[in-house]
């Protein structure tokens, strides 16, 4: 699938450099969008679960519940698993665990890595690993993880923001 993905958006590119000349085919996308659409529904809950793990570390964040970032902190978090699933990966979405870094304004000496996981589709979001890691030197410390009621807490704001888009 990552592969269909990967070649589609390199044929559209392909296509918008070399514009006005027959370099893509319909049928070429087509066949492209064929082997996509297979794999819709579970595309749909696989973006559906990077969503609500970022959402969840949001939460967490602005709960004040991640070590060494105060709650009114801004920045920037991007999930580093989202380019790294295959074909594979789609046939069983749990247990899902995506990887987050944290990079907070202002702060350019360091960047903040979180595991995020939920075992199943009806299980809360676990922080199972937090880590502070200097840009630089790339050394790493490990940071304490929320309690049990400050993630039960930020499960409960995750599932309301998701019912409410």
């Amino acid at each position: 699938m990552r592969a269909h993905l990967a070649t589609l958006v390199a044929l559209i590119l392909h296509a918008s450099l070399t514009f006005g000349q027959e370099s893509v085919t319909g049928k070429d996308v087509d066949q492209l969008l064929g082997g996509i659409r297979e794999s819709e529904p579970q595309i749909k809950k696989l973006i559906l679960l990077y969503q609500e793990g970022a959402f969840f570390v949001l939460e967490l964040s602005f709960l004040g519940a991640l070590s060494g970032i105060p709650s009114t902190s801004h920045g920037e978090l991007k999930s580093t698993e989202a380019k790294s699933r295959g074909p594979k990966d789609l046939e069983s979405l749990f247990p899902f665990e995506d990887n987050f870094l944290l990079i907070v304004d202002g702060d350019s000496e360091y960047e903040y890595l979180y595991v995020a996981m939920k075992s199943a589709e009806k299980a809360p979001w676990q922080l199972i690993k937090a880590t502070k890691r200097n840009v630089k030197s790339k050394e790493q410390h490990r940071l304490p993880l929320p309690s049990a009621e400050q993630q039960l807490e930020a499960n409960r704001l995750t599932s309301e923001r998701v019912k409410a888009k």
